[in-house]
């Protein structure tokens, strides 16, 4: 194999990648987690002498995970509403300039929030979660991986409005 079908083949293994719907599989599996958590909890409180105290304390962590992963999901299937009432009545090339000024916007707000959830994760690893004794980080660096989902997401899309099979063209609310 020549150096640049190893390349190629290399670039088409991460596209694939980049293709995975992680984001959608984290936010699944954190709903499970919540919804047995709770229900975990209830049982304990009424049909056992001793409640599961850590029951309201994983449900909260996975609940965070539901919904900034959820919101990962939404940016790579344009869930999120548009409201463009106003920016339909402006000439084409206006409505260009403010597409192009919310990409930079949406961009720099996920950039943003990767930042600071990344250095709050690093900051919350000197203290502990109450019930479960975890670092806190558990909570704030998965938060930075979904807004670095969300960034990533909204890229793709930017590049290539057709990447994701069964996207939503239009999510507007008009």
């Amino acid at each position: 194999m020549t150096s640049q079908s190893a390349a190629d083949a290399q670039a088409v293994g991460l596209q694939r990648v980049l293709m995975w719907p992680l984001e959608e599989i984290i936010a699944g599996v954190s709903l499970v987690v919540v919804v047995g958590s709770v229900v975990w909890g209830v049982i304990t409180r009424y049909i056992f002498p001793q409640p599961a105290a850590w029951s309201y304390e994983v449900a909260t962590i996975a609940f965070a995970y539901v919904v900034f992963f959820g919101a990962a999901a939404g940016v790579r299937y344009r869930l999120h509403s548009d409201i463009d009432v106003l920016v339909v009545m402006f000439p084409e090339r206006l409505q260009r300039a403010v597409s192009i000024f919310n990409f930079w916007l949406l961009a720099t707000f996920f950039t943003a929030l990767t930042i600071f959830f990344g250095i709050h994760a690093i900051d919350a690893q000197k203290s502990l979660t109450i019930a479960l004794n975890l670092p806190r980080s558990v909570i704030y660096a998965p938060l930075a991986l979904a807004s670095a989902m969300m960034l990533l997401r909204h890229v793709q899309l930017w590049v290539d409005p057709e990447r994701f099979p069964g996207h939503i063209h239009e999510a507007n609310i008009s």
